[in-house]
């Protein structure tokens, strides 16, 4: 009777453990985001703007954003290219001569604004450090080009008190088209697998004289950005 309840239980939890199911690692044979070649995404920029060296004006840097869908090959493990395509704010902000000291007349300073919408198109190498600076983060550098051709231009006089700002269309004053280089450096970061994020501090240099003065028809004022350029490439 005894060994009859012991082969009944040794009978028992062999069945048992052929019931069982097996623990399966689904992540085993995930690709990490670092390793895949093609990332697709977007990206939004944050940057402040300015035309340095215009003639006739007194510029300071002026807000801008910017939005483009971005593509990402990486023909080697850590050396990638990235092209985008969307759209870019710049322009600059005019220090008028103040007459008046007062607020409220025609002459008050940090109030004009010239403003250029782009459409661009991002073009960079991206260099990715091999190594980790700490979890799931590592350092990522860019160097490249970015066309740019802008679609419209204006002049805006801000009205602070009755909010009726004089806007002028000034497409014309500029020269259509530039190809400033960027220059970028930040962190890459694997999301939990869900996407790579990009963090870049980013700066272009306009290799052209945008603005055309209306009296003389002289060039003047480069591009310039400087930025955060924020990427989520899945």
């Amino acid at each position: 009777m005894k060994n009859t309840v012991i082969l009944f239980l040794l009978s028992l939890t062999i069945g048992l453990q052929g019931q069982t199911p097996r623990k399966v690692d689904f992540n085993k044979d995930q690709i990490s985001k670092f390793d895949k070649k093609l990332l697709i995404g977007f990206a939004f920029n944050n940057s402040w703007t300015s035309f340095p060296g215009m003639k006739g004006h007194d510029v300071f840097t002026k807000p801008s954003l910017g939005f483009h869908v971005k593509t990402d090959y990486f023909f080697k493990k850590n050396i990638g290219i990235s092209v985008g395509l969307g759209y870019q704010q710049r322009g600059c902000g005019i220090i008028n001569i103040d007459v008046e000291k007062s607020v409220g007349n025609a002459d008050s300073t940090h109030r004009q604004r010239f403003r250029t919408n782009n459409i661009s198109i991002p073009l960079q190498l991206i260099f990715r450090q091999q190594h980790y600076i700490f979890k799931d983060a590592k350092l990522s550098f860019g160097i490249g080009i970015v066309p740019s051709y802008i679609f419209s231009a204006t002049d805006i006089f801000h009205s602070v008190e009755d909010g009726f700002h004089i806007l002028t269309h000034n497409t014309d004053d500029y020269n259509s088209f530039d190809i400033p280089v960027r220059l970028s450096a930040g962190i890459d970061v694997n999301a939990s697998e869900s996407c790579i994020f990009r963090i870049h501090l980013v700066a272009d240099f306009g290799l052209t004289n945008m603005y055309i003065d209306p009296a003389d028809q002289t060039t003047s004022g480069r591009n310039r950005l400087y930025g955060i350029d924020l990427n989520c490439m899945f």
